[in-house]
Order: C-alpha cells, then sequence, then structure tokens
C-alpha cells in the first residue's frame, strides 16, 4: 500500500501530463499508473477525486475583451449606422423623411418584414403599415417607394394584407396581383398594431448598393 501511495505522490509531483492529449489516469494489474488517453483493456481508471480532497473553485476570470461587430459598408465606402440582426437578415436604420425606421437589407437592395394590412377584404380601402412597440418603426419597400407607419399607431382589425411579389408568383401563392402588389385575404380576422401608410421617395438610396459587411472594432 505505501509502495502504490508513493508512487500516486510521485506522479503529482514530477507532473503525470505526459502528453498535451492525455486525459486519464489509469492503474495497472500490478499498481503501476500510466497517463493514456484510454485505458487498456486490463487496466482501470484511477477517480482522482480519491486521491485527495478536491480544491475550492477558483475565483472567475476578467470578462474578455468585446468582439468585433459587423458593419454594412455601401457602394461609396460609407459606413451605415447602426447594424442590427434579426430573423436571419441584417438591417440598419435610415432616415426616411422625417422619421428614423428600421428596415432589412440585401446585398442589392432593400427588404422588408411587415406587411401593408388593410381593415377590408381584398386590399381594399387606405393601406396601413404594422408597427411595434420599440423606438423604430419598420419600413415597407416597394421598388422606389417606402411606406412606413404614421400616427396614431393602435391596434387595428384587419381582413387582408398585401407584398411584394410577380404575377406569376402571386398566382402561385393563390393571391390577387394588381400593381406590384400581390393581395392575401385572411382566414379570420387579426388585430395587430399599425398606423397609416405614409409613402416617401426612396430612389435617392439606391445609390448606396451594392452593399458588403465589414467587421469593425
Amino acid at each position: 500500500m505505501r509502495r502504490t501511495v508513493a508512487g500516486v505522490v510521485l506522479v503529482l509531483i514530477t507532473g503525470v501530463v505526459v502528453s498535451s492529449h492525455a486525459d486519464v489516469l489509469c492503474t495497472t494489474r500490478s499498481g503501476a499508473l500510466r497517463v493514456r488517453q484510454t485505458c487498456k483493456r486490463r487496466e482501470k481508471p484511477v477517480d482522482l477525486t480519491t486521491l485527495g480532497k478536491v480544491g475550492a473553485p477558483g475565483a472567475p476570470g476578467d470578462p474578455g475583451a468585446p468582439g468585433p461587430a459587423g458593419q454594412l459598408i455601401d457602394a461609396a465606402g460609407q459606413r451605415l449606422s447602426p447594424t442590427l440582426f434579426a430573423e436571419e437578415e441584417f438591417g440598419t436604420v435610415l432616415r426616411i423623411g422625417d422619421v428614423v425606421v428600421g428596415t432589412a437589407v440585401h446585398t442589392d437592395r432593400f427588404s422588408t418584414f411587415v406587411r401593408l394590412v388593410y381593415e377590408a377584404s381584398n386590399c381594399a380601402g387606405a393601406p396601413l403599415v404594422q408597427a411595434f412597440n420599440g423606438l423604430l418603426r419598420p419600413a415597407f419597400f416597394m421598388g422606389s417607394t417606402a411606406y412606413y407607419a404614421g400616427d396614431p399607431i393602435q391596434s387595428r382589425v384587419t381582413m387582408s394584407y398585401a407584398s411584394t411579389s410577380t404575377a406569376g408568383d402571386c398566382m402561385l401563392a393563390g393571391g390577387t396581383f394588381n400593381a406590384g402588389f400581390c393581395c392575401f385575404n385572411d382566414s379570420s380576422p387579426s388585430t395587430v398594431p399599425a398606423g397609416p401608410a405614409v409613402s416617401v421617395d426612396v430612389s435617392g438610396l439606391v445609390s448606396r448598393f451594392p452593399l458588403s459587411i465589414a467587421v469593425v472594432p
């Protein structure tokens, strides 16, 4: 027994990490200790906690430095700031008219993750834009026109909605195509926060494309 304990102490003192890939401490039938990735068939793994009392956990380390952030760069090399990320799409904040809006972007165009909604079926009547309870108002893009939710933003009972589409894709989806919009009737009334659609010409923003992603501090 003394020989075995001495062997354990000797191993621990001299440092058993003979390989950076060693994972376990094994004991042979003769009582010798070996450091291996996996114990051999006639060897038994040694539970290191049985060799002595486990020490208290150490103090937590210092927080790491913040990682780099992604930034959208336009065709002129200017940064669009700030850059957001949601639902697998990059987005940015733009000033459209007198309102700051958030929008999704692709490499060659602005996109949208909101709908034009209507309080009547078949997209009849004045369009509304969905809104959220946040600081930014999302924008709906259709070609060179953007629509954002004007005031008042409140809960509305809607019966239909429109999205951008081609005539062929709209027909395949079961919608009604009209002037670049594909209209769908809701299967049942929906209650959503929305405001009257305010349209703004954004053709001047086209020069910002194509967009690319850069990593900045």
